[in-house]
C-alpha cells in the first residue's frame, strides 16, 4: 500500500528488490533529491522519522557501502533514505507517511529548481 502511494511520485526508485529485501524495510531514492539527510530533516518536521543509512551506521556521514556495492552513485547513493515499518504500523500510518514523503519530495524539488 505504501509503495502504491509512492508510485504517484515521478522519479521514485526502490534500491534493491522486494523479492530479496528484508520485510518492513525499504531503501528509496527520488530523482532530484541529491541530499538524503536534508529530506530526513524535512520529514522530521512532520514527525516522520526515516534515515539515510542502516541503523548500525546511523552516526556515520559516509554513503552506504551496500548501495556502493550495488553500483549506485550520485543521487541514488547520496539521496537515498531508509524507511522502516513495524508489525504495529497501521495501513493509515503507512498511507500518511507516504503522503508526507510525497509532499516533502515535491518541496525539495521546488527548492532545488524542479525535476
Amino acid at each position: 500500500y505504501f509503495l502504491s502511494i509512492l508510485n504517484e511520485i515521478e522519479g521514485v526508485h526502490l534500491n534493491g528488490s522486494l523479492d530479496t529485501s528484508i520485510p518492513y524495510v525499504l531503501n528509496l531514492w527520488f530523482e532530484g533529491v541529491d541530499r538524503g539527510e536534508v529530506l530526513v530533516h524535512m520529514l522530521e518536521e512532520e514527525n516522520l522519522f526515516v534515515s539515510t543509512g542502516s541503523a548500525c551506521h546511523s552516526k556515520r556521514d559516509n554513503p552506504s557501502h551496500v548501495l556502493k556495492a550495488m553500483g549506485k552513485d550520485g543521487e541514488a547513493l547520496y539521496g537515498a533514505i531508509r524507511v522502516s515499518f513495524s508489525v504495529q504500523t497501521t495501513k493509515e500510518e503507512a498511507a500518511r507517511g507516504a503522503e508526507i514523503i510525497k509532499e516533502k519530495v515535491r518541496e525539495y524539488r521546488e527548492f532545488k529548481g524542479g525535476l
